[in-house]
């Protein structure tokens, strides 16, 4: 059987209560773009401080490790926190690894993070300070 290339994988995060949910609209948003779904992370009940989320802890870990999978589909862009400092940083590991954030909710919380941090509404330069994953800044929330 032939190997799913990494930018067609996929892999599904999940937070919250409502991981049923999640997951059906996730799976929906995965067969949308075409991509296989992988593995799933479910930070069950948990705050969305990225020190509170050890799923996401451990998604992060295995993609930095393995680089195999070129999407992560959350239902919603809070999913993976509340803050912008925390979605920049994650936002930055993801790309770091090959992989993207996919969804097709939460838009307007990328926007105002789009206008936040990069100033306009063209992502293609570089965040003004970037993050170094061996020494997190703003996680604090």
């Amino acid at each position: 059987m032939k190997q799913t290339e990494p930018e067609n994988r996929a892999v599904i995060y999940l937070r919250g209560n409502r991981a049923p949910l999640q997951r059906y609209q996730c799976q929906r948003i995965a067969d949308k773009f075409g991509l296989t779904v992988v593995s799933e992370y479910n930070d069950y009940a948990v705050a969305a401080r990225l020190h509170q989320q050890p799923a996401l802890n451990q998604l992060l870990t295995d993609l930095e490790r393995l680089r195999d999978v070129g999407h992560v589909v959350v239902w919603d862009y809070a999913r993976l926190g509340r803050s912008m400092q925390q979605l920049a940083y994650i936002e930055y590991r993801l790309h770091a690894c090959g992989a993207a954030i996919t969804t097709i909710t939460g838009v307007a919380t990328v926007e105002r993070f789009v206008h936040t941090y990069y100033g306009n509404d063209t992502p293609d330069q570089p965040p003004p300070q970037p993050c170094n994953p061996l020494n997190p800044p703003l996680l604090n929330n």
